[in-house]
């Protein structure tokens, strides 16, 4: 055997293992009219990927005893070197090999990125195509002559590949599906199927969950928080994991905010999440860095959001867009924007919490989840995240099961009564309820005229469904008392502008909402 033949066979070695995860379809070379009859009996036999692209896939019943390796070797490197340069010594007809590529696997082009994307088989997933398919074409080459490769060559390959296949964009990945390790979970229906291209998935967590108990877990759970508090606590925990897998949902719109002064299972808490989810596909910026420029950039492709740095910069507005789930235009560093929906779920530490917007809808957005206990000195268990990855795959079922009754539930998330008195005691403290109502309930609209009475009246029976403490507002007087106050940080102007009409006082410049549904934090 020369040189040059040794060299083509450990290329085509390498061309097979290469291209394992990515071969999708059979080329039917046979239609070149070209002898293929070892490869044949190669793919009968059932052992040889690169056989059964160029004869497709044999019966079970057709199976046939495997050929000599160095016969069925050299037979493939004539096949590449018939099909790719049917004429000694010719050009290589790159239209062929574009037509091999994209034939036997699955490649696009994604035109808001500019990039290529194949997709692997074994992993579910499209990846970045530039380097496994450079590494094909130099080895495909490389069969046939280690000779004829050069960049050249393979810049034309990469350039027509683009110009050819398929186009997608980027939103339409990451929609409907999420790759574990051996299946995809369906969104829609929350149940485990088979990988398939057209899934879209791009996003990749790394085992597969398994019905099974949760011991560790509920160990944690018991020592963590209070005995009278767990049932609740460990349903509302579950379904806030469950809710990190629902990537295309924008339903729940809600965020979780975690407080204790420390050493309380706070980071643990925290550590389970991003296990879950795989630490790759969570973003744990500062929240300062939230704010900025840049700042939604790192969140692009990420399932969660984890933030243990309260720094006492919160950026509301963020947030809320965050929240919303609604798209938007993402800026980025030395690239152009890109428009995307950014669904990760926020999970927020805090030792000491911000001072809050004062805004009913964002209000009903977060949920507090306070760690009553301290674990120092002996009492610190160093090594229980540890022992809760391990029971990670049966967490993530047990959370599935959960995101199934927080469905049926209309998302709304259990609370613990702690949850609910600690919620109401924090935003208590900066409440002012004649400035919530008027955010509530009006909005400018030029020359739309209201009667000034019926406002102090739509306040008590609004503060009465609301469930919110009005006593110090019993009068009208008393109400527009208020509402001077805080007129211009609702309505952007001075004060209220009141007209005399019939006997009868207006408010102009206002409308009522339509409603009291506040869906949209504005």
């Amino acid at each position: 055997m020369t040189n040059n033949n040794c060299s083509k066979i450990a290329s085509f070695a390498a061309l097979e293992e290469e291209m394992n995860g990515f071969l999708l379809h059979p080329f039917l070379g046979k239609r070149l009219n070209f002898n293929v009859t070892a490869l044949e009996q190669a793919a009968a036999h059932g052992g040889h990927p690169l056989a059964n692209i160029v004869v497709g896939m044999p019966k079970k019943a057709d199976m046939k005893t495997p050929v000599d390796t160095a016969e069925l070797d050299q037979e493939i490197s004539d096949y590449f070197n018939f099909l790719i340069r049917p004429q000694a010594n010719a050009l290589i007809d790159l239209g062929v090999i574009i037509q091999f590529l994209s034939t036997t696997m699955h490649i696009v082009y994604v035109t808001s990125e500019r990039n290529l994307l194949i997709y692997n088989k074994h992993d579910g997933i499209y990846v970045n195509a530039i380097f496994p398919l450079k590494r094909m074409l130099a080895l495909i080459i490389s069969c046939i002559d280690v000779n004829v490769w050069n960049s050249h060559l393979e810049a034309k390959v990469i350039d027509l590949l683009i110009r050819t296949v398929a186009k997608k964009k980027i939103t339409n990945f990451d929609q409907h599906f999420l790759a574990f390790k051996d299946q995809a979970l369906d969104l829609n229906k929350l149940e485990f199927v088979p990988f398939d291209q057209t899934q879209n998935c791009t996003i990749k967590i790394d085992y597969q969950p398994l019905d099974g108990q949760t011991p560790r877990l509920d160990g944690f759970l018991k020592t963590t928080f209070n005995d009278d508090q767990l049932k609740d606590v460990k349903a509302f925990v579950l379904q806030w994991f469950g809710l990190q897998f629902d990537i295309e949902s924008k339903e729940a719109a809600a965020m979780l905010w975690c407080i204790s002064p420390g050493a309380s299972g706070k980071s643990v808490f925290m550590s389970i999440i991003r296990n879950l989810v795989g630490p790759e596909n969570v973003a744990s910026p500062a929240l300062s860095e939230l704010g900025g420029t840049f700042g939604l950039e790192p969140l692009l492709k990420k399932i969660s959001l984890i933030s243990d740095e309260s720094d006492g910069s919160f950026p509301y507005n963020r947030v809320k867009a965050l929240i919303s789930g609604n798209s938007q235009m993402v800026a980025r560093k030395y690239k152009q924007p890109v428009e995307a929906n950014l669904t990760a779920k926020i999970t927020i530490g805090f030792n000491l919490l911000p001072v809050p917007e004062r805004t009913l809808g964002f209000e009903r957005r977060v949920y507090l989840l306070p760690f009553p206990n301290s674990f120092l000195g002996n009492q610190a268990d160093i090594h229980v995240a540890e022992r809760l990855q391990q029971e990670i795959p049966q967490i993530a079922f047990a959370a599935i099961q959960a995101l199934k009754e927080l469905r049926r539930n209309d998302y709304v998330l259990v609370t613990t009564p702690e949850m609910d008195r600690a919620k109401k005691e924090y935003f208590d403290q900066y409440r002012d309820v004649v400035q919530l109502f008027l955010q509530d309930r009006y909005h400018l609209q030029a020359g739309n005229r209201l009667k000034k009475s019926d406002f102090f009246k739509k306040f008590v029976a609004w503060s009465f469904k609301q469930e919110l403490n009005s006593q110090t507002v019993q009068t009208s007087k008393g109400f527009w008392s208020h509402a001077a106050r805080v007129w211009q940080s609702v309505f952007k102007v001075a004060k209220p502008t009141v007209i005399k009409s019939n006997g009868t006082n207006y408010v102009v410049g206002l409308a009522e909402n339509r409603s009291d549904d506040d869906a949209a934090i504005k």
